[in-house]
């Protein structure tokens, strides 16, 4: 039997499930109504599918095939009534089938399908199905996931530590990093309850577990400041990247310009994000402009504040930015286009880790405690594969901690890149179209693009996993397969991170004030 390694998805505007699927890295159709059972591995259904569609489902369905939906779709193609609730958070059970997701914020209204046995919410609820149906295998959310991809909200969110306060950030409301674990596992399991191998492209280049970058906001740093940072960088051999707040540097982008092998891009002229696109704009196009009068020339944004919304985000994309970087709009995860206004912007977003040093020293930590803070978040992350990409501001000192932070890296031989390596290499990943067929143990691949780093991580359902070169043919039985490993549980207590913070409302009341003061 010959099947075709390709997802189906049925329904409108459905631009939130290819931002995922381009993330996951997995060949997909649009509406195959007419394929077979043997052309789709398996098929999602976006709410916005007809109903119409239904029959399709039904009978892939009966001849062993694997969906995924919201519980909504679930209640139509079954008949079984789901609960309407709100969810503020998704976290996997001790147990879970779904293991590896962690704690998934969420924040919105849902629906619980009927005979959901998986995932928890913050009341204690089962959230999602993993069952059969019809003949065949389905998981079911409790939402449509690719109307929380595109969700633009932000908030400020409290990020768990052993220390007494928690440090906080303004960030995307939906963990979307967590989002897109679980839209993988989803599609592993479907796969998996059908006898088929799941196969992805991989996140990072070649088979690297993790990779390490450095993005540095410039912040009204001095030269003596910035000189000691770079010197430690160099020291370890780390090309960062360094987001200049033009107005403040003015006086000395010389600095910047003799900065051997790093990257040098732009973070505003005015240390501001506006909320409309022309105020963006001409901050933009003001630092571009004397970038350029003094020999400089960035192909990167970032946004003061990590800030992020769709007029900051027209501005960066006109501007003709390789990438940008704003954890209001997404934070550990790998890169995604953003859709805003009806399409796909042609700058990508390269996520960040929102937590830095400056914002443990405002909670009171103090170096040995902000150094045992980033090994537990480096030890979780590289255990959740998730990028370590971390920012620092050259005024918040603390160099022994980032030599810390290195020194880590170093000793796990995590492969160090660039944000524009990875950018660039993230850009071919996407453009590398694969077309896959199994027989058995063979499988054979229609390539277009280069595959040159790209590498395709395969699993099966004995929860083995193996790594290997994309080439138009693939013996499964020649790879070397080892044990899928497992994720750090989240902490007993990470329930924390939900409770009231009073130091957000108590710092931002002091900010208010020290702000009117330096206005008067």
């Amino acid at each position: 039997m010959i099947v075709s390694h390709r997802i189906g998805i049925l329904g409108k505007n459905l631009h939130g499930w290819q931002l995922l699927l381009e993330q996951e890295g997995v060949t997909y159709i649009v509406n195959p109504i007419d394929y077979s059972l043997h052309d789709l591995s398996a098929v999602i259904i976006s709410d916005t599918a007809d109903i119409h569609d239904v029959q399709f489902i039904l009978n892939y369905l009966s001849g062993g095939g694997a969906i995924l939906c919201s519980a909504k779709i679930y209640s139509q193609i079954s008949g079984k009534r789901c609960k309407e609730t709100f969810i503020r958070y998704l976290i996997e059970d001790s147990d879970s089938i779904l293991a590896g997701i962690g704690m998934m914020d969420i924040g919105e209204n849902a629906s619980l399908p009927h005979g959901a046995n998986t995932m928890r919410t913050n009341d204690g609820r089962y959230a999602v199905f993993v069952g059969e149906l019809g003949g065949g295998h389905v998981v079911v959310l409790p939402f449509d996931a690719g109307e929380l991809a595109l969700n633009s909200r932000s908030m400020t969110k409290s990020f768990y530590s052993n220390h007494k306060r928690l440090p906080y950030e303004l960030v995307s409301k939906i963990s979307k990093g967590n989002l897109l674990k679980l839209f993988s596992r989803s599609l592993e399991i479907l796969h998996h309850r059908r006898g088929l191998s799941y196969m992805h492209k991989w996140y990072y280049p070649k088979d690297a577990p993790s990779i390490f970058s450095l993005r540095i906001d410039t912040d009204y740093a001095n030269p003596e400041e910035l000189n000691k940072l770079y010197d430690l960088i160099r020291e370890f051999g780390i090309s960062a990247t360094w987001f200049v707040d033009v107005k403040s540097q003015q006086e000395h982008l010389n600095v910047f310009k003799e900065m051997a092998g790093q990257e040098i891009g732009i973070h505003g002229y005015e240390h501001q994000t506006y909320d409309d696109y022309t105020a963006n704009n001409q901050n933009i196009a003001k630092a571009i402009q004397i970038f350029r009068m003094n020999g400089l020339n960035a192909k990167c944004f970032s946004a003061p504040f990590g800030r992020w919304n769709s007029g900051i985000a027209k501005a960066i994309d006109e501007s003709g930015f390789v990438y940008s970087s704003e954890f209001s709009y997404d934070y550990d995860n790998v890169p995604s286009y953003p859709f805003v206004d009806g399409k796909f912007l042609k700058t990508l977003q390269v996520p960040v880790y929102p937590i830095s040093i400056g914002s443990l020293r405002r909670q009171g930590f103090d170096e040995n405690a902000m150094i045992d803070y980033f090994l537990t978040v480096m030890e979780k992350k590289i255990s959740y594969r998730e990028p370590l990409f971390f920012y620092h501001h050259p005024k918040d000192k603390h160099n022994t901690v980032v030599e810390q932070i290195f020194d880590y890296v170093s000793r796990k031989e995590i492969q160090k890149i660039s944000m524009i390596e990875y950018a660039y290499w993230w850009e071919r990943r996407c453009e590398l179209g694969i077309e896959t067929t199994q027989e058995q143990d063979k499988l054979n691949i229609k390539i277009s693009g280069s595959p040159v780093e790209v590498c395709m991580r395969i699993t099966r359902p004995d929860g083995s996993e193996a790594f290997t070169p994309i080439q138009r043919e693939i013996n499964l039985s020649e790879l070397h397969w080892k044990q899928n490993p497992s994720p750090v549980r989240p902490p007993v207590d990470i329930h924390r991170i939900h409770k009231f913070n009073p130091w957000i409302l108590l710092q931002k009341f002091e900010d208010n004030t020290i702000g009117k003061i330096k206005r008067l």
